[in-house]
């Protein structure tokens, strides 16, 4: 029970707290009333799990997007992602602010951040590395990044980043030829790999992909 000069009475969250003098129960009453009209108006409930919202602001990070980039795409004050992410992952968020984090995030996913400085370079670095060292998976590494158990490809904590290789993004850049995100050293090596299978030269990767292909020899074929 609250102490009689607790500032929540007269509001929900005393009721919460433990308080039910008729203050705090018309509170808690006016509260569910608006809450069961914001349901109604929003066509269902007005939360969901936070798991995909995290996968998303991780992916992204991944990519080199740190938290504060984020936060200004989001229109936000720096530490908003820090926040959300640093909220249990059996939490809920509301279904207004996951669409908006999702629809920064189809919009960033697929290109990679401005690292035209050597600062901007420095941030995306570390972004980078700390989404490897967290074991956090890019975007192409989910097919359906709210239901699916874990990643295609799970990234791997003690392997260095240079050393992983997204399948997704080697077989992208094999049908496509263009490149979603910087491709880790494995990857460009499985890319000129698999471009000389297809029977392009050495002149046409480097002059077509800007693969330096002795850096990629392999002495036998997969």
């Amino acid at each position: 029970m609250i102490t009689p000069d607790d500032p929540r009475h007269g509001d929900n969250k005393g009721y919460n707290a433990g308080c039910r003098r008729p203050c705090c129960r018309a509170a808690h009453a006016d509260y569910r009333r608006h809450l069961r009209t914001r349901q109604y108006l929003n066509g269902g409930p007005l939360t969901l799990s936070i798991r995909g919202t995290h996968r998303r602001l991780q992916a992204l990070t991944a990519l080199g997007w740190c938290l504060e980039w984020i936060d200004a795409e989001l229109g936000q004050k720096r530490t908003y992602c820090q926040r959300v992410l640093a909220r249990p992952a059996d939490a809920t968020i509301f279904t207004d602010t996951a669409a908006r984090i999702a629809e920064v995030y189809d919009r960033l996913s697929m290109r990679l951040p401005d690292e035209s400085t050597a600062s901007r370079r420095n941030v995306a670095s570390r972004a980078r590395n700390a989404a490897r060292s967290k074991g956090w998976a890019p975007p192409l590494a989910w097919d359906d990044i709210d239901n699916d158990s874990r990643p295609t490809i799970r990234p791997t904590s003690g392997v260095a980043w240079e050393d992983q290789v997204d399948h997704a993004v080697v077989r992208r850049v094999l049908d496509t030829g263009t490149k979603p995100r910087r491709l880790t050293r494995a990857e460009a090596g499985e890319v000129v790999h698999g471009l000389l299978l297809r029977g392009q030269s050495t002149h046409q990767i480097e002059n077509e992909f800007g693969f330096k292909t002795e850096r990629y020899t392999r002495t036998e074929v997969a």
